[in-house]
């Protein structure tokens, strides 16, 4: 798959607006384009105009810069992710999982649903979602967002106090303008009436809009031990069932590969 960036028609400076960047991130004139973005071919006798390198270039940088992955993340590529079990053999669910994020990226835009990715801690589900956002930003030029769903809900009530700078509007359209939302650790705390309503009013907006949502969540619709809270006790009923019409579900089981990461590298 090659860098395709014609099927979103976006430029730099409608990106910048919709992200909200104000400051200009590349200011040298490119010799081949004299900055104007465009350079031209001559084809059978006429002049045919392509985007220059350096405006894609310019695309990319601002696109990865403006996604907010944390930098734990930095590594995390679909290429670099590992579907093989602590024992070493391939774990199937995750080589599934692997290749339901291959081809969603293949696919996308034409894409009916996003994904949300369940499982336990430390299987992988945050690396493939971010490695599905990088790779989306970089061969198909699409404009996404990372938000932890703790931090987000956080950020947003930040702007209630009056020394805000900046309004919950602010925050929210940014989200609801997104290509793609990548939404980490859904579920990881017990939603209120008032998250559950800010929660609702994304997601419902997003499916509306036909926007892409990208989840992953420590709880399971099943969960496999006993007392154990499914996904729907933690986000409610009626959003999980939002999510299935949103989201394909795809579970992901193994161990903990942070805690057998840390187990090789511990001194005894």
């Amino acid at each position: 798959m090659g860098n395709d960036f014609s099927n979103l028609s976006d430029s730099v400076d409608e990106i910048k607006d919709r992200l909200k960047i104000s400051e200009d991130i590349v200011d040298d004139t490119c010799p081949m384009c004299g900055g104007t973005g465009w350079v031209f071919d001559l084809t059978d006798g006429r002049r045919v105009a392509r985007r220059c390198e350096c405006y894609t270039d310019r695309r990319r940088t601002i696109l990865h810069r403006y996604a907010r992955i944390p930098e734990k993340y930095s590594h995390c590529t679909l290429a670099s992710f590992n579907v093989e079990d602590e024992s070493g053999f391939i774990a199937p669910s995750l080589a599934r999982a692997s290749q339901i994020s291959r081809e969603f990226v293949d696919l996308y835009p034409a894409v009916d649903r996003g994904l949300l990715f369940i499982g336990p801690c430390g299987v992988g589900k945050t690396h493939l979602a971010v490695g599905i956002l990088k790779t989306l930003i970089e061969e198909k030029g699409a404009v996404g967002l990372f938000y932890d769903f703790r931090d987000l809900l956080r950020m947003i009530r930040r702007t209630y106090s009056p020394d805000s700078e900046i309004s919950e509007f602010d925050i929210t359209d940014t989200i609801l303008s997104a290509d793609i939302l990548l939404l980490d650790e859904l579920g990881s705390i017990k939603v209120t009436d008032w998250a559950l309503d800010m929660l609702t009013h994304i997601i419902i907006r997003r499916y509306n809009d036909n926007k892409t949502l990208i989840v992953t969540s420590n709880f399971l619709d099943e969960p496999k031990r006993e007392g154990e809270e499914r996904l729907e006790d933690r986000i409610s009923y009626r959003l999980r069932s939002r999510l299935y019409e949103m989201c394909a579900t795809v579970e992901m089981s193994g161990s903990d590969y942070r805690k057998n990461h840390n187990k090789k590298n511990t001194f005894t």
